[in-house]
């Protein structure tokens, strides 16, 4: 059977749709107004189903929306479920909005070794205004996406080779998206720019060319060739100041009315960068069927209200037992579930360090520090001791001070402290006494002994908590 599908682009206010049926477009509508926060969207929503003519359950969704971010994340090396934990802590600790995050990612190439990640992150209450949305017509969203997910298969059909990195960009609903990317795919960052006022096309080229300079200093990557999504787009650039040698061309994708909207509807659940949670969309299909199961049962026995008043009484307290027995029962197992799955983070954490040692801090600290201590820097003692709120550490070492890099280098070694897997808290070191402007009568002082000619003592002390 053919699968329908509603598409859905929500592009800074511009809302159009689109309902596919088996590949092809049915139906399509825009939206006369505006469509700003998730309140409207569940208005326009309605429309859509309606002008579109669309029958069937299933919606997704490409948006560009003011609080959508995208944030490359360093991470320990992990895979699989322990790396999942890892994000979600960092994401929970980086506090992008003030509501919880929804978020998605996918790899980009490392830096000095270092595993990282783009996020695509939204504030998780819009995402859960628009599943009530669909759940309230009995539809069921299986994806929101940015447009970065529409954009990126363009890459490999770009007349590029597979290693070559390239900047794809178009315009939509008076913004301008950049795609930082390569030949066979492989997506390196997104950004989206509001264009507004009348100097349009100079900001537009500078903002192209902040992308080309953060390519090479984020990737080493030196882009030579822009590709432009749209004769609207490609006309708005011409005459465009940017970065000399630069080549600009067009994307050899048609635009096509309804393009996004179009592509949305194509899209499979598992696609890059989803914002929907697949255990959330699980759940509320539970409480779909429950609630369905309960109205055919209230339905079923309204009819014979009259005739058999004890016997719909009778079924009306089984089915509330019933109810809260598989509420106790779905209790008991989320209780099971939830252990199980801390049991694993603390095999795997464990494992990671190693499976002989029952108190792996110190030694995982160690084995972090060994990993990632700057060339300049060189410890020469390293205390850690289990405190009633965590672990203390101290470090001691040398640092080389040339040319007044031994604060900068300093810094950097507290920041990787705090930022890294274990979020230490630094509270107090030879950089932060030196700014303090002497030190205190509780700070200790470094020992000079084993000191070269170029270096300097220093200390960090903190907590793990």
């Amino acid at each position: 059977m053919a699968r329908a599908s509603l598409g859905i682009s929500w592009v800074h206010g511009r809302f159009q749709a689109v309902a596919s049926l088996g590949g092809r477009n049915v139906g399509a509508w825009t939206c006369p107004r505006p469509v700003l926060e998730g309140e409207d969207f569940d208005e326009a929503l309605g429309e859509a189903v309606r002008e579109t003519g669309f029958t069937g359950t299933r919606v997704v969704v490409v948006l560009e929306h003011r609080s959508l971010l995208f944030h490359v994340q360093e991470t320990p090396p992990a895979k699989g479920r322990l790396l999942e934990q890892l994000l979600q802590r960092l994401v929970s600790q980086s506090r992008f909005f003030e509501e919880r995050a929804a978020w998605s990612c996918v790899e980009v190439p490392g830096l000095k070794g270092r595993q990282r990640y783009l996020l695509a992150l939204l504030p998780d209450p819009l995402v859960r205004q628009m599943a009530l949305a669909c759940s309230a017509r009995r539809l069921q969203l299986v994806a929101v996406v940015p447009i970065a997910a529409v954009l990126a298969p363009q890459l490999r059909e770009l007349a590029v080779g597979k290693d070559q990195v390239v900047v794809l960009t178009t315009e939509s609903a008076g913004s301008l998206q950049l795609l930082l990317g390569r030949g066979d795919g492989q997506v390196f960052f997104s950004r989206n720019v509001v264009l507004s006022g009348a100097q349009q096309q100079e900001r537009a080229a500078q903002e192209i060319n902040r992308t080309l300079h953060y390519a090479q200093q984020q990737f080493g990557a030196v882009v030579n060739d822009l590709f432009v999504f749209g004769e609207r787009a490609l006309a708005g650039l011409s005459g465009a100041s940017i970065r000399d040698g630069l080549t600009v061309q067009a994307s050899p994708v048609p635009d096509v009315p309804f393009h996004f909207a179009s592509q949305a509807a194509q899209l499979p659940a598992k696609t890059p960068f989803n914002l929907v949670n697949p255990a959330e969309n699980r759940k509320r299909q539970g409480r779909q069927l429950a609630a369905a199961a309960m109205l055919a049962l209230v339905t079923g026995t309204a009819a014979t209200v009259l005739l058999v008043e004890q016997t719909v009484r009778a079924r009306e307290l089984w089915a509330s037992s019933r109810e809260q027995e598989l509420d106790k029962q779905d209790q008991t197992q989320q209780a099971v579930l939830a252990r199980q799955r801390e049991a694993r983070r603390l095999a795997a954490f464990v494992q990671y360090g190693d499976v002989t040692n029952h108190v792996p801090v110190p030694e995982l600290l160690a084995r972090s520090l060994g990993a990632h201590l700057p060339g300049t820097i060189r410890l020469s003692e390293v205390q850690v001791a289990r405190v009633t709120n965590g672990w203390s550490f101290a470090l001691q070492g040398f640092v080389q001070d040339q040319a007044g890099g031994m604060l900068v280098a300093l810094e950097t070694l507290e920041r990787d402290l705090e930022e890294g897997l274990f979020s230490a808290r630094v509270l107090d070191s030879t950089r932060r006494r030196s700014l303090r402007g002497g030190p205190d009568e509780t700070s200790p002082t470094p020992s000079r002994a084993g000191a070269r000619a170029n270096e300097k003592p220093f200390f960090v002390s903190g907590l793990i908590e």
